[in-house]
Formats: C-alpha cells, sequence, structure tokens
C-alpha cells in the first residue's frame, strides 16, 4: 500500500514538473515570436518611411542636427524606438559598406536598417534583424 502510495506520488510530481516545464518554454517561444514580429514591423516601418520619399541617406545618417557621431544619427522621423502592441522596436539606418571609406557619407543609395524588437515581459528576449534599402535617387 505504501509503495503504491509513494509511486503515486512520484509520478504526480513528475507530471507537474514537466507540466511547468512545458508552459515556461511554450510562453518563452510565445515572447521569441512576439519579438520577431515587432523587428518585423521596425523593417517594414522604416521602407514606408523610404517609400513616402526619406531618399537623402546622408542627411538621415548624420541625423536632424547634421553632426556625424552624435545621438541622432541614423534615427528616422518616428524616432530611435516605438511602442507596438506587447513590446517595441528600435530602428536605426547606417551607411552599407559603399567602399567611400565613410560611414556617414552615402555614394551608392544602398542603407542598412537595423531593427530590434523587445518585449518587457520577458526582457532576456529580443530579436534583431538587418536588412538592405536601396533607394531611388533623386532627379539631378
Amino acid at each position: 500500500m505504501i509503495d503504491i502510495s509513494m509511486g503515486t506520488i512520484l509520478l504526480g510530481g513528475a507530471i507537474a514538473s514537466t507540466m511547468f516545464f512545458e508552459s515556461r518554454d511554450a510562453y518563452r517561444q510565445l515572447h521569441r515570436t512576439q519579438v520577431f514580429y515587432l523587428a518585423e514591423a521596425g523593417i517594414m516601418r522604416a521602407w514606408q518611411e523610404f517609400n513616402d520619399g526619406a531618399t537623402e541617406l546622408t542627411a538621415l545618417l548624420k541625423g536632424a542636427d547634421g553632426i556625424a557621431q552624435t545621438t541622432d544619427d541614423g534615427i528616422l522621423s518616428f524616432g530611435s524606438s516605438v511602442n507596438l502592441g506587447v513590446g517595441s522596436y528600435s530602428v536605426i539606418v547606417t551607411d552599407n559598406d559603399d567602399g567611400d571609406g565613410d560611414m556617414y557619407s552615402d555614394t551608392d543609395y544602398v542603407a542598412l536598417i537595423t531593427s530590434t524588437g523587445s518585449t518587457p515581459v520577458d526582457p532576456g528576449v529580443t530579436k534583431t534583424i538587418q536588412a538592405y534599402m536601396e533607394v531611388i535617387p533623386p532627379p539631378d
């Protein structure tokens, strides 16, 4: 009788432990998926801004103050971070290696967009996505 009770207790404990870890893993996977889509939203928002006419890359690379190596470098008009749903995304635009040796001057109309999604629910879970964006040069 004691052996059956002890076995039942051990089995119950094993089941409860498995349920706990499976639940935790499911929430982590949910958060990974959420931050991925947040990062994707940042890429799409940057794409939309470029599509709407933000084609002067050199000015964008230097930021609103027009000075290289300051905190506003590569920040789009919507700001450095945007809250969306369960988290946020941050987007920064940098120059691709276009061969001119200057990361604050664009010569080939291609920029690197870096977007990072994060959620305060699970601060250790973030996702960063990068995409190259080519803009149409302004008419001469």
